[in-house]
């Protein structure tokens, strides 16, 4: 059998974590940057910290941006409507400069979020069972620290 044409799956398959819906305690994990369909996005990786078969795992929540800041010490700028902002508001880490946000402001958290399944894709068509995947859907309370 010849594999020269078998390409190796770009994305190590640990970077699209499935676990059951539900409610998880998470703690920030590291914060990185990309454009996602050409717009800034930030995305927070958060591990979970709940025992059981999910511990450990990293789940990711998106956030649209208007702009990022620093290649390092990643900041970006969002407006006060942006979910990065009301979910910093939500844990009590207001922000006070929206132009000047820092993700890592959820270190030292413990947090209850909503994990949701992606089961669709952005055109809205149904995605295989093997390409589902978990993120945190939103962020509930913070359950540890301040």
């Amino acid at each position: 059998m010849n594999n020269r044409n078998v390409l190796a799956f770009p994305v190590p398959p640990g970077d699209f974590p499935f676990i059951p819906t539900g409610v998880y305690q998470v703690a920030y994990a590291r914060h990185l940057h990309r454009a996602i369909y050409r717009r800034p996005q930030i995305y927070v990786l958060f591990s979970v910290v709940t025992p059981g078969p999910a511990f450990r795992v990293m789940l990711p929540r998106y956030y649209s941006v208007n702009s990022v800041h620093g290649k390092r010490a990643v900041t970006a700028s969002v407006g006060r409507g942006s979910d990065l902002y009301r979910d910093l508001c939500r844990v009590g880490r207001q922000p006070r400069d929206p132009k000047r946000v820092d993700p890592a402001s959820f270190a030292d958290l413990i947090l209850d979020v909503q994990v949701v399944t992606v089961s669709s894709d952005r055109e809205q068509r149904e995605l295989p069972e093997g390409a589902r995947y978990s993120k945190v859907g939103r962020i509930i309370e913070v359950s540890a620290g301040r």
